[in-house]
């Protein structure tokens, strides 16, 4: 197994510095795979071109909200007052 961690600590500690958000995908795989939400050991080619699918998906879908919600932050955030009044 490949240790991610000094990437990991280091792609947040980085965001962090700059004040921006990070897609956590490693956790997002991590926790998909220990609640067995998805067969990662499948040799069957079809059931395992299914599965990627369906990740890719989660994963797109998942980053698509993050980036919607954080633009809506900065939105807010942008107008008089820092959006505080609503």
């Amino acid at each position: 197994m490949i240790n991610f961690e000094p990437y990991l600590g280091a792609l947040h500690e980085v965001a962090d510095q700059n004040d921006v958000p990070v897609y956590d995908r490693y956790q997002l795989m991590r926790a998909w795979t220990e609640a067995g939400l998805f067969d990662f050991h499948t040799r069957d080619p079809v059931k395992r071109t299914e599965g990627v699918r369906r990740i890719y998906d989660c994963v797109a879908a998942g980053l698509a909200t993050m980036i919607i919600d954080n633009l809506r932050l900065t939105l807010l955030a942008a107008l008089p007052g820092g959006g505080s009044s609503r």
